[in-house]
C-alpha cells in the first residue's frame, strides 16, 4: 500500500534530527521534520522498539524521548548496516 514507507521515512527523517536533539518529544520531532504527527508517533514508536530512544516518563501525554543507542546506530548506518543486523 502506498501508506507503508510513509512511517519509515519520518523515522529516518527523524533519525537525521536526533543529533541535535538528545531529549527530544512529538511536537519537536514534528516541527524538525516537517511530518504528520500521525507519522511522528509511528516514528517514535518504531525508534522505541529499536531502542534508540527511550522514553523519559510512563505517561502518554506531554512525553519526551532520550536518544539512546545513537552513536552507535550513526556508525552501523556508515557502515550500511541496520540495527539488529549481526555485526558487533
Amino acid at each position: 500500500s502506498p501508506d507503508a514507507p510513509r512511517a519509515d521515512a519520518a523515522a529516518w527523517a527523524m533519525i537525521e534530527v536526533l543529533p541535535a536533539h538528545p531529549m527530544i518529544t512529538a511536537p519537536v520531532a514534528a516541527a524538525a521534520t516537517g511530518r504528520a504527527k500521525a507519522a511522528i508517533y509511528q516514528a517514535l514508536k518504531q525508534l522505541e522498539g529499536a531502542e534508540i530512544l527511550l522514553p523519559l516518563s510512563a505517561g502518554k501525554r506531554n512525553q519526551s524521548w532520550e536518544v539512546a543507542g545513537l552513536l552507535e546506530l550513526l556508525t552501523a548506518l556508515e557502515s550500511g548496516e541496520l540495527p539488529g543486523e549481526g555485526g558487533g
